[in-house]
């Protein structure tokens, strides 16, 4: 691994022209849209975000069209840390949301160049962007909510068939510099055998516990998605796609091999062993202003207990945002999430999101 750049990370900075660029862009989007999740600006975000800086745009398509790293970060974008207000105690009561719109706009319109933003019915009402914070009496939960406990990593709602292509983090306060931490599948050096059982349907991954909280049958009673899966998941595989630089989906925290299959148990072991030895904090060559990160399915983000973290989000649960009709494949997905660190009043001690 690199000493000044994580292993298969590329990294965008924000010059000052581009800067006099977006704070334009961002002027002129707000005042004709009022939020990043309303209908008419997701419908006009792609055309909106050709107004990107060119370089900014070619770097992000880049790594879209030619998958020409794991993951990228765009850094420089100032955010005045008065300015977008105190750190809420919980998701949905942000004091004055209209404090962090400029940030909200500029995520979504660099998602938009990767993908169509969605959001889940099971996670924060559905929302396109998380706001990902410690909330008191979740301290211990394995989720965007959690600070005592380690936020083990993974793929981002690895259970689910409709899972997010990209998920996307911006970063908006962060006193205390904890790392999001990352592991790319470059990293993994495995025998040829468990790369073969790893690319087999052996393994079966569950919906965490705020997915299943939130869970509801339809109107006829039928259980949802989520429910299903949660209580009979169907076997899939670790690895997939290119068999020289494949795709991941794995979750150990809430992830098994098929029962009784023990060869597949100890592959999962090693590959868990090997990205866990491998993480490394994707903002360590910081130059700046907060990170703007997007990690496509070959990495598995991470956190550190009392930090910051990434968010969550993806699919069929939740409100797919409208798309083309007619596309060659089906347009790529991204989750969003805005990871918001501090000590809030009372001491109550912040994590991940």
């Amino acid at each position: 691994m690199s000493a000044s750049h994580p292993v298969d990370v590329l990294y965008y900075d924000i010059t000052p022209t581009d800067l006099n660029t977006i704070e334009d862009l961002l002027a002129r989007t707000g005042a004709e849209y009022g939020h990043p999740e309303a209908p008419e600006f997701l419908l006009d975000a792609p055309r909106l975000a050709a107004g990107l800086p060119g370089e900014l745009t070619r770097f992000l398509r880049t790594f879209r069209l030619t998958e020409s790293s794991a993951a990228v970060v765009v850094r420089g974008l100032p955010v005045d840390d008065a300015g977008i207000g105190p750190t809420p105690l919980h998701w949905s009561k942000q004091a004055d949301p209209a404090t962090t719109r400029r940030e909200e706009f500029f995520f979504a319109l660099v998602a938009s160049v990767l993908g169509e933003p969605f959001g889940w019915s099971t996670l924060q009402g559905g929302r396109l962007v998380h706001n990902v914070i410690p909330i008191p009496g979740e301290e211990c939960q394995q989720s965007g909510h959690g600070s005592s406990d380690l936020l083990e990593w993974h793929t981002e709602d690895g259970f689910h068939p409709n899972r997010c292509d990209y998920l996307g983090l911006i970063g908006l306060r962060n006193h205390g510099e904890v790392p999001t931490t990352y592991a790319s599948v470059a990293t993994l050096d495995l025998p040829e055998d468990y790369l073969q059982v790893l690319a087999e349907p052996r393994f079966l991954i569950r919906p965490d516990t705020e997915h299943l909280r939130n869970a509801r049958a339809d109107d006829a009673g039928s259980p949802s998605t989520v429910q299903r899966i949660g209580t009979a998941p169907v076997p899939t595989a670790v690895l997939f796609g290119g068999v020289d630089r494949p795709y991941l989906r794995i979750d150990p925290y809430f992830m098994s091999s098929v029962p009784g299959d023990g060869y597949a148990a100890d592959a999962l072991e090693l590959v868990t062993k090997q990205l866990e030895a491998n993480l490394e904090d994707i903002g360590r060559a910081r130059r700046g202003g907060p990170l703007h990160r997007q990690l496509p399915r070959r990495t598995r983000p991470s956190t550190v207990p009392g930090r910051l973290r990434r968010h969550r989000p993806v699919a069929e649960e939740a409100r797919a945002q409208p798309r083309p009709a007619q596309l060659a494949r089906p347009a790529r997905q991204c989750r969003l999430a805005r990871v918001v660190l501090t000590t809030p009043p009372g001491g109550f001690s912040a994590q991940r999101g």
